[in-house]
């Protein structure tokens, strides 16, 4: 198909072959000097119609139901149909030049194919119906519109590659005047008004894929001052705003609207419609003239209204992808990961409690605990129990211990820690809590561990049960009932119990006893006298002479049992 689409339009080319000659003619290109550009439009210029055509050994064809859909389906049959309805304006265009030059024109590659074996389809007469009497002409002359196979076009350029008839193609797009390239095919002067270049079939279509409309495809190949004039005619039904619509069949017979736009579908297009969208708000004050709006709602008051605004909230984020299109969050700041911003998120941290009442808003908390009271959860307190130790560095955190107490060494402070004294044993449930005793012996079963037993006196009676814990006194004797055992009682207040005080009625703390009676110093109304005399010292002071008195083995012995009980005292007051 494509080969046969080849060769038909390449012989288009040869000089025996009228349609691509006559333009060649000098008559038909008169030297006129370049005057102002028109931009491409339907131009109501008086121009009447050819209802019917001279095909040279076909007879006289109707040209708008019968001539042009069958030529468009032979030359260019598989194009999109925008590129169709360019080949119907491009080939009418053509047939309108013959006409004009010659009163006839060929069926065949040296013209156009007007027969090639098959019928055309319902969009290629569509096409040709839509383009009705739409002939193009450059300063009130129609040219001729020449087109060629091309090359394969590119995909984003569509410009042909090197084929045998892309030397012929013109791409004139941004062009205009004496600017734009004419074609080889014809006679290459910039006062030859017929030559305004040449269409690439394959070009179209490339073009017609990627979006673009005839209109851009007439500018693509003849250039931007061509001009889409308006035939009238019997088989051209009237058109008086020249948009190529027939007006028995235009939704705006009196305002060009080739489009036939109707957003709200009332049977007005646009062009003409007061109300476009049908929302009873008029175009002129509507924020959204083409969407249905009553409400007219605007959130970030850009005059843009939302039904119609791309980014509601005016924070540069789209709507589409916008976690809070109504509210600005241009950071997008989502905390629970729940698919809506924090800006618009009435449980930020998706906790189930709503951020009136959470009293950590941005941190999950169900259970709501705030231990110290403050109105804080301690899911984002730094310092859950307010004892002025920051919680990464308490060793207590829900508990206050400001002085940080922790018996065990264990990292955990004592007032939450559930064994204080590290033994194993809870608490609750141990004997002596603050001294290790994981065997919780207790022998006197008094409940409290022997490890916590203290008996400073070693006299067999724990201290915190002892009435005198300082010295020993087994027998507990306490002769006046008060609760302190009598080894304890100091009458004379020298530091020295009554039991072994050697002068219980003065205070005596030396307990100096010189002649060692038992009797002391200050207490011994002879404190320097033993029995059967006077002590040695004495009697050396008193006669120089060393002499034993009588009795004083005696003496001897009397010095040997003080120092006993001396010693017994000192034991017991351990």
């Amino acid at each position: 198909m494509l080969r046969r689409f080849l060769a038909r339009t390449f012989l288009v080319v040869p000089a025996t072959l009228v349609g691509c000659l006559a333009a060649t003619d000098a008559t038909d290109a008169p030297n006129a000097p370049n005057g102002p550009e028109e931009e491409l439009g339907t131009s109501q210029q008086a121009l009447s119609a050819y209802c019917k055509v001279n095909v040279i050994g076909r007879g006289w064809k109707d040209v708008e139901t019968d001539y042009l859909p069958r030529v468009i389906h032979c030359e260019n049959g598989g194009a999109p149909y925008e590129a169709l309805k360019a080949q119907a304006i491009a080939a009418r265009t053509y047939m309108y030049y013959k006409m004009e030059t010659a009163g006839k024109i060929a069926d065949g590659q040296s013209d156009q194919v007007y027969t090639c074996g098959s019928g055309p389809t319902a969009e290629q007469i569509k096409a040709v119906k839509e383009t009705a009497g739409q002939v193009l002409r450059y300063k009130d002359t129609t040219i001729a519109a020449f087109f060629v196979a091309g090359g394969a076009a590119k995909p984003t350029s569509c410009r042909g590659a090197y084929a045998s008839t892309e030397k012929y193609v013109t791409y004139n797009y941004g062009k205009s005047g004496s600017g734009i390239t004419q074609t080889s095919l014809g006679w290459v002067n910039p006062g030859n008004y017929r030559n305004r270049g040449c269409l690439s079939q394959l070009g179209s279509r490339c073009l017609a894929s990627m979006g673009k409309t005839d209109d851009h495809m007439i500018k693509f190949y003849y250039g931007m001052d061509i001009q889409l004039v308006q035939a009238t005619g019997a088989c051209v039904a009237s058109d008086k705003d020249g948009d190529g619509i027939g007006d028995s069949t235009d939704n705006c017979p009196t305002v060009s609207n080739k489009t036939q736009l109707d957003t709200d579908k009332d049977g007005k297009g646009d062009a003409c419609d007061t109300d476009d969208d049908n929302d009873g708000d008029l175009d002129g004050v509507d924020n959204c003239p083409t969407i249905k709006n009553a409400d007219q709602l605007d959130t970030d008051k850009d005059k843009k209204g939302d039904a119609c605004d791309g980014d509601d909230d005016n924070d540069t984020i789209a709507d589409a992808k916008d976690n809070c299109p109504k509210v600005s969050n241009k950071s997008q700041l989502d905390t629970d990961k729940d698919g809506k911003g924090d800006a618009c998120d009435d449980d930020r941290d998706g906790d189930g409690v709503a951020n009136a009442k959470d009293n950590c808003v941005l941190v999950k908390n169900a259970d709501q605990k705030d231990t110290d009271g403050d109105g804080k959860g301690d899911a984002c307190e730094t310092d859950d129990d307010a004892d002025g130790i920051v919680d990464a560095t308490d060793n207590c955190p829900k508990v206050a211990n400001p002085d940080q107490d922790e018996l065990d060494k264990d990292g955990k402070g004592d007032p939450c820690d559930d064994d204080v004294d590290g033994d194993g044993v809870a608490n609750a449930s141990d004997n002596c809590k603050e001294l290790p005793n994981a065997d919780q012996t207790d022998e006197n079963g008094d409940g409290i561990g022997d490890a916590c037993q203290i008996d400073s006196d070693e006299d067999g009676i724990v201290d915190d049960k002892d009435n005198c814990p300082t010295f020993d006194n087994p027998d507990q004797a306490d002769a006046d009932g008060d609760g302190i055992g009598d080894a304890c009682v100091d009458g004379d207040s020298d530091g020295e119990p009554d039991v072994t005080d050697n002068c219980k009625a003065a205070a005596n703390p030396d307990q100096a006893d010189r002649d060692h009676d038992g009797i002391g110093d200050l207490c011994d109304p002879e404190p320097d006298t033993v029995e059967g005399g006077a002590l040695e010292g004495d009697a050396a002071s008193a006669g120089g002479c060393s002499t034993t008195p009588v009795g004083s083995g005696l003496a001897s012995s009397g010095v040997a049992m003080a120092l006993v009980g001396l010693v017994l005292r000192r034991r017991r007051a351990r």
